[in-house]
C-alpha cells in the first residue's frame, strides 16, 4: 500500500528526519502539515520524498531544531480542514501550551468552555494526527500522571518528549 492510499489528501512527503525516537515523516498539502508519523508508522519502507517545497523545508527545519534543542515556535500552517469545530479547537489549544509544561485533560475542556468534556478531549488527543507539532504528549491526567499516547513507545515516548522539553525548553 502507498502512503497516498493510507493518508489521503498527501501531496508532499518530507523526511526521513532521524531523531532519538526513530525516523519521522511530515506529510502534508497545500494547505499545510496533515501528519506527523514514525517510519514504522508508515505503510511503506523508505518512502520517496516529494520535491522539496518550501512549507515542506520549514515544517523539517522546525522539526529538527526541535530535537537539537532550539524549541522553536512549531507555528507553520497545519491542515485541520477534516477535523470538527471541537476536534479544530482541541488540537490549537495544544499549540497554547508552553515547553515542558503540563495541562489536563479536564483543564482543556474548561478552557474550550466544556466543563464536562475531559474524556472528549482524550478521545481527540487519541487520533493527534501530528505529534509534536500539536503536543499531545503535554496533556496529563487530573492527579498529573501521565495517560495514554498513541505514538510509537506509548506513555514512555510521552516521558521521554516532557523530560527533553523540561531540560532543553524552558527558560
Amino acid at each position: 500500500m502507498r502512503i497516498q492510499d493510507m493518508y489521503p489528501d498527501t501531496t508532499w512527503i518530507y523526511g526521513p528526519m532521524d531523531t532519538p525516537l526513530g525516523a519521522l515523516y511530515l506529510l502534508g498539502n497545500e494547505r499545510g502539515l496533515r501528519w506527523v508519523l514514525w517510519a514504522v508508522q508508515l505503510p511503506e519502507r523508505n518512502p520517496s520524498p516529494s520535491p522539496p517545497l518550501q512549507m515542506a523545508q520549514t515544517w523539517g527545519a522546525q522539526i529538527e531544531a526541535y530535537f537539537r534543542g532550539e524549541c522553536p515556535a512549531m507555528d507553520g500552517p497545519i491542515d485541520l480542514q477534516w477535523a470538527s469545530l471541537f476536534t479544530k479547537q482541541v488540537l490549537t489549544y495544544l499549540r497554547t501550551i508552553p515547553y515542558g509544561e503540563t495541562r489536563t485533560y479536564r483543564q482543556i475542556a474548561v478552557a474550550l468552555g466544556r466543563p464536562s468534556a475531559a474524556r472528549a478531549v482524550g478521545r481527540v488527543l487519541a487520533r493527534n494526527p501530528m505529534p509534536i507539532v500539536l503536543p499531545c504528549h503535554r496533556v496529563v491526567a487530573r492527579d498529573g500522571r501521565l495517560h495514554g499516547y498513541s505514538g510509537p513507545g506509548g506513555l514512555r515516548t510521552k516521558a521521554w518528549l516532557l523530560q527533553w522539553e523540561r531540560q532543553h525548553c524552558r527558560s
